[in-house]
Protein backbone atom coordinates (compact mmCIF):
# COMPACT_ATOMS: atom_id res chain seq x y z
CA UNK A 1 0.00 0.00 0.00
CA UNK A 2 2.84 2.43 0.56
CA UNK A 3 4.99 1.60 -1.92
CA UNK A 4 1.85 2.44 -4.50
CA UNK A 5 1.19 5.49 -2.65
CA UNK A 6 4.34 6.56 -3.10
CA UNK A 7 4.67 5.28 -6.33
CA UNK A 8 1.30 7.81 -7.35
CA UNK A 9 2.68 10.77 -5.56
CA UNK A 10 6.32 10.32 -7.93
CA UNK A 11 4.22 10.41 -11.10
CA UNK A 12 1.95 13.37 -9.80
CA UNK A 13 4.83 15.60 -8.96
CA UNK A 14 7.14 13.96 -12.37
CA UNK A 15 3.70 15.39 -14.36
CA UNK A 16 2.81 18.87 -12.11
CA UNK A 17 6.69 19.35 -13.50
CA UNK A 18 6.31 18.53 -16.70
CA UNK A 19 3.13 20.82 -17.14
CA UNK A 20 4.65 23.95 -15.40
CA UNK A 21 8.20 23.30 -17.44
CA UNK A 22 7.24 24.25 -20.50
CA UNK A 23 5.12 27.43 -20.55
CA UNK A 24 7.73 28.24 -17.99
CA UNK A 25 10.30 27.42 -20.19
CA UNK A 26 8.73 29.41 -23.13
CA UNK A 27 7.88 32.56 -21.29
CA UNK A 28 11.85 32.54 -19.60
CA UNK A 29 13.35 32.28 -23.65
CA UNK A 30 11.01 34.73 -25.31
CA UNK A 31 11.21 37.18 -22.28
CA UNK A 32 15.42 36.74 -22.75
CA UNK A 33 15.10 37.05 -26.34
CA UNK A 34 12.96 40.86 -26.05
CA UNK A 35 15.55 41.53 -23.22
CA UNK A 36 18.59 41.21 -25.55
CA UNK A 37 17.19 43.71 -28.27
CA UNK A 38 17.16 40.83 -31.07
CA UNK A 39 13.96 41.63 -32.16
CA UNK A 40 13.44 44.73 -33.86
CA UNK A 41 10.16 44.65 -35.87
CA UNK A 42 7.17 45.69 -33.85
CA UNK A 43 4.93 43.25 -35.48
CA UNK A 44 7.06 40.41 -34.34
CA UNK A 45 7.38 42.35 -30.79
CA UNK A 46 3.55 41.66 -30.58
CA UNK A 47 3.49 38.49 -31.79
CA UNK A 48 5.74 37.41 -28.82
CA UNK A 49 3.84 39.52 -26.25
CA UNK A 50 0.57 37.52 -27.76
CA UNK A 51 2.52 34.28 -26.64
CA UNK A 52 3.52 35.62 -23.53
CA UNK A 53 0.32 36.14 -22.49
CA UNK A 54 -1.09 32.92 -23.70
CA UNK A 55 1.07 31.08 -21.83
CA UNK A 56 1.32 32.93 -18.98
CA UNK A 57 -2.92 32.22 -18.54
CA UNK A 58 -2.12 28.44 -18.87
CA UNK A 59 0.35 28.77 -16.60
CA UNK A 60 -1.98 30.76 -13.95
CA UNK A 61 -4.46 28.19 -14.70
CA UNK A 62 -2.70 24.85 -14.45
CA UNK A 63 -1.92 26.47 -10.55
CA UNK A 64 -5.30 27.40 -9.91
CA UNK A 65 -6.48 24.44 -11.24
CA UNK A 66 -3.96 22.20 -8.78
CA UNK A 67 -5.25 24.24 -5.82
CA UNK A 68 -8.48 23.61 -6.18
CA UNK A 69 -7.92 19.63 -6.90
CA UNK A 70 -6.09 19.83 -3.62
CA UNK A 71 -8.60 21.61 -1.76
CA UNK A 72 -11.24 19.33 -2.49
CA UNK A 73 -9.02 16.47 -2.02
CA UNK A 74 -8.43 17.22 1.33
CA UNK A 75 -11.98 17.31 2.46
CA UNK A 76 -11.39 21.19 3.17
CA UNK A 77 -14.06 22.56 0.54
CA UNK A 78 -17.70 22.57 1.42
CA UNK A 79 -20.04 22.51 -0.57
CA UNK A 80 -23.09 23.96 0.21
CA UNK A 81 -26.38 23.27 -1.13
CA UNK A 82 -29.32 25.51 -1.57
CA UNK A 83 -32.86 24.80 -4.02
CA UNK A 84 -31.42 24.97 -7.85
CA UNK A 85 -33.66 25.08 -11.13
CA UNK A 86 -31.64 22.69 -12.73
CA UNK A 87 -33.09 23.98 -15.74
CA UNK A 88 -32.22 27.65 -15.68
CA UNK A 89 -29.38 26.82 -15.18
CA UNK A 90 -28.17 24.10 -17.80
CA UNK A 91 -29.61 26.77 -20.22
CA UNK A 92 -27.13 29.87 -19.34
CA UNK A 93 -24.55 27.41 -19.98
CA UNK A 94 -25.94 26.14 -23.35
CA UNK A 95 -26.26 29.88 -23.79
CA UNK A 96 -22.72 30.83 -22.85
CA UNK A 97 -21.50 27.69 -25.17
CA UNK A 98 -23.71 28.00 -28.49
CA UNK A 99 -21.01 30.71 -29.22
CA UNK A 100 -18.37 28.44 -29.09
CA UNK A 101 -19.86 25.52 -30.88
CA UNK A 102 -20.60 27.81 -34.03
CA UNK A 103 -16.62 29.08 -34.68
CA UNK A 104 -15.61 25.44 -33.88
CA UNK A 105 -18.56 24.32 -36.57
CA UNK A 106 -19.83 22.19 -34.04
CA UNK A 107 -23.80 21.50 -33.35
CA UNK A 108 -24.74 21.82 -29.68
CA UNK A 109 -28.07 20.10 -28.58
CA UNK A 110 -30.43 20.51 -26.04
CA UNK A 111 -32.60 17.47 -25.50
CA UNK A 112 -35.19 15.68 -23.43
CA UNK A 113 -37.36 17.79 -21.69
CA UNK A 114 -34.22 19.92 -20.23
CA UNK A 115 -36.92 22.81 -19.42
CA UNK A 116 -39.08 21.16 -17.48
CA UNK A 117 -36.79 19.75 -14.86
CA UNK A 118 -37.73 19.05 -11.13
CA UNK A 119 -35.89 21.55 -8.76
CA UNK A 120 -33.08 20.32 -7.45
CA UNK A 121 -31.05 20.62 -3.85
CA UNK A 122 -27.54 20.97 -5.25
CA UNK A 123 -24.83 23.82 -5.11
CA UNK A 124 -25.67 25.68 -8.43
CA UNK A 125 -21.88 27.22 -8.77
CA UNK A 126 -20.15 23.67 -8.67
CA UNK A 127 -22.37 22.40 -11.10
CA UNK A 128 -22.02 24.91 -13.31
CA UNK A 129 -18.49 24.37 -13.04
CA UNK A 130 -18.84 20.60 -13.50
CA UNK A 131 -21.26 21.01 -16.86
CA UNK A 132 -18.31 23.64 -18.23
CA UNK A 133 -15.54 21.20 -17.95
CA UNK A 134 -17.46 18.42 -19.47
CA UNK A 135 -18.40 20.66 -22.24
CA UNK A 136 -14.75 21.77 -22.95
CA UNK A 137 -13.58 18.50 -22.81
CA UNK A 138 -16.54 17.63 -25.47
CA UNK A 139 -15.71 20.24 -27.50
CA UNK A 140 -11.85 19.18 -27.48
CA UNK A 141 -12.16 15.61 -28.61
CA UNK A 142 -15.69 16.66 -31.30
CA UNK A 143 -14.39 17.20 -35.00
CA UNK A 144 -15.61 20.30 -37.42
CA UNK A 145 -19.30 19.37 -38.12
CA UNK A 146 -19.79 17.05 -35.33
CA UNK A 147 -22.28 17.11 -32.33
CA UNK A 148 -22.28 18.08 -28.66
CA UNK A 149 -25.29 17.42 -26.87
CA UNK A 150 -26.96 17.92 -23.65
CA UNK A 151 -29.44 15.57 -21.95
CA UNK A 152 -31.26 14.50 -19.29
CA UNK A 153 -33.13 11.89 -17.68
CA UNK A 154 -35.15 11.08 -14.10
CA UNK A 155 -34.62 8.07 -11.89
CA UNK A 156 -35.61 7.66 -8.53
CA UNK A 157 -35.26 10.83 -6.79
CA UNK A 158 -32.41 12.33 -9.04
CA UNK A 159 -31.43 14.33 -12.24
CA UNK A 160 -29.16 12.39 -14.32
CA UNK A 161 -27.42 15.49 -16.45
CA UNK A 162 -25.41 13.82 -19.62
CA UNK A 163 -22.84 15.78 -22.24
CA UNK A 164 -22.46 13.33 -25.40
CA UNK A 165 -20.50 14.07 -28.20
CA UNK A 166 -19.82 12.52 -31.27
CA UNK A 167 -15.70 12.26 -31.27
CA UNK A 168 -13.32 9.67 -31.81
CA UNK A 169 -14.64 7.83 -28.01
CA UNK A 170 -11.79 6.58 -25.67
CA UNK A 171 -10.73 2.87 -25.40
CA UNK A 172 -12.36 0.56 -23.26
CA UNK A 173 -8.73 0.02 -21.06
CA UNK A 174 -8.61 3.91 -20.57
CA UNK A 175 -11.94 4.29 -19.30
CA UNK A 176 -10.94 3.18 -15.59
CA UNK A 177 -8.46 5.89 -15.73
CA UNK A 178 -10.27 8.71 -17.36
CA UNK A 179 -10.89 10.65 -14.07
CA UNK A 180 -7.49 10.57 -12.95
CA UNK A 181 -4.85 13.67 -12.68
CA UNK A 182 -2.81 14.39 -15.78
CA UNK A 183 -4.23 11.39 -17.53
CA UNK A 184 -4.60 11.07 -21.57
CA UNK A 185 -6.51 8.50 -23.18
CA UNK A 186 -4.91 9.36 -26.84
CA UNK A 187 -0.82 10.16 -25.61
CA UNK A 188 -0.38 11.04 -29.62
CA UNK A 189 -2.57 13.52 -29.35
CA UNK A 190 -1.92 18.15 -28.28
CA UNK A 191 -4.62 19.32 -26.57
CA UNK A 192 -4.72 22.19 -24.93
CA UNK A 193 -5.81 22.33 -21.08
CA UNK A 194 -4.15 21.26 -17.46
CA UNK A 195 -4.88 17.71 -17.71
CA UNK A 196 -6.87 18.21 -14.29
CA UNK A 197 -10.20 19.21 -15.59
CA UNK A 198 -12.05 15.53 -15.81
CA UNK A 199 -10.27 15.08 -12.14
CA UNK A 200 -11.91 18.34 -10.68
CA UNK A 201 -15.13 17.59 -12.06
CA UNK A 202 -15.08 14.01 -10.18
CA UNK A 203 -13.89 15.34 -6.78
CA UNK A 204 -16.94 18.01 -7.32
CA UNK A 205 -19.41 15.24 -7.75
CA UNK A 206 -18.21 13.01 -5.42
CA UNK A 207 -17.55 15.78 -2.86
CA UNK A 208 -21.60 16.38 -3.27
CA UNK A 209 -22.24 12.74 -2.44
CA UNK A 210 -23.66 12.17 -6.27
CA UNK A 211 -22.25 9.97 -9.26
CA UNK A 212 -20.38 10.51 -12.56
CA UNK A 213 -19.34 8.04 -14.99
CA UNK A 214 -18.45 7.95 -18.81
CA UNK A 215 -19.98 5.51 -21.62
CA UNK A 216 -18.27 5.52 -25.00
CA UNK A 217 -17.92 3.52 -28.45
CA UNK A 218 -14.65 3.90 -30.32
CA UNK A 219 -15.37 5.98 -33.34
CA UNK A 220 -18.84 6.74 -32.11
CA UNK A 221 -18.78 8.95 -29.35
CA UNK A 222 -18.33 9.89 -25.43
CA UNK A 223 -20.83 10.49 -23.04
CA UNK A 224 -20.22 11.43 -19.19
CA UNK A 225 -22.85 11.53 -17.05
CA UNK A 226 -23.74 12.69 -13.28
CA UNK A 227 -26.94 12.80 -10.74
CA UNK A 228 -27.86 15.68 -8.63
CA UNK A 229 -30.55 15.92 -6.09
CA UNK A 230 -34.08 16.17 -6.67
CA UNK A 231 -35.28 18.88 -4.03
CA UNK A 232 -37.69 17.14 -1.10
Amino acid sequence: MAEGLEKTRREYVANISHELRTPIASLRAMSETLLDGMINDEQEKQRYYQIMLIESIRLQRLINDMLELSKLRSGNAYLEKSTVDISKLINLVYQKFDGIADDLGIELKLKNHIKNLPLTYTNAERIEQVLIILLDNAFKFTQEGGVVTISSNIDNEKVIISVEDTGEGIKKEDIPYIFERFYKADKSRITQGTGLGLAIAKQIIEALDEKIWVESTIGKGTKFSFTIGIKK
